[in-house]
């Protein structure tokens, strides 16, 4: 008798998770954006087709970075993106992301730091240390 009611109550408990069941995502991206990164998208429990569209809004540009389409119900997947930096400075944007399954769309946005370009000089030269006077060959 016991393990008629415990059955009967695992039945009714996956029919009532499966009914109730929703799409769980996460979007990993770094607080920190610089010229090339890369995202990584993880949704759970979708239905049907899932429209996944990411944006970075700077000033009073919008671009897109990703726009994808996944007909899994689980999926992760990570995506490199390019971003134009601000050559002066650092600026605030703002992440949006949106996901669209089942006849529903989920949105959300998030504020970021794109940095500025930053360039490096490197000096290769025919020893590791020079004493005072001496002078580079020329090669």
């Amino acid at each position: 008798m016991v393990s008629w009611v415990l059955c009967a109550g695992l039945v009714l408990l996956h029919i009532s998770c499966s009914v109730e069941a929703k799409l769980h995502y996460a979007v990993i991206f770094p607080s920190e954006i610089h010229s090339h990164e890369t995202l990584c998208i993880h949704l759970e429990g979708a239905q049907g087709e899932s429209r996944v569209q990411i944006s970075l809004r700077l000033d009073e540009k919008n671009t897109t970075l990703v726009e994808k389409i996944f007909d899994q119900e689980s999926i992760f997947t990570c995506v490199p993106i390019q971003v134009f930096t601000p050559v002066e400075s650092d600026v605030v944007g703002t992440l949006d992301v949106s996901i669209e399954n089942a006849g529903e769309t989920v949105m959300n946005s998030s504020k970021v730091l794109v940095m500025k370009m930053k360039s490096g000089l490197l000096v290769q030269t025919d020893k590791a240390v020079y004493k005072p006077g001496q002078t580079v060959m020329n090669m």
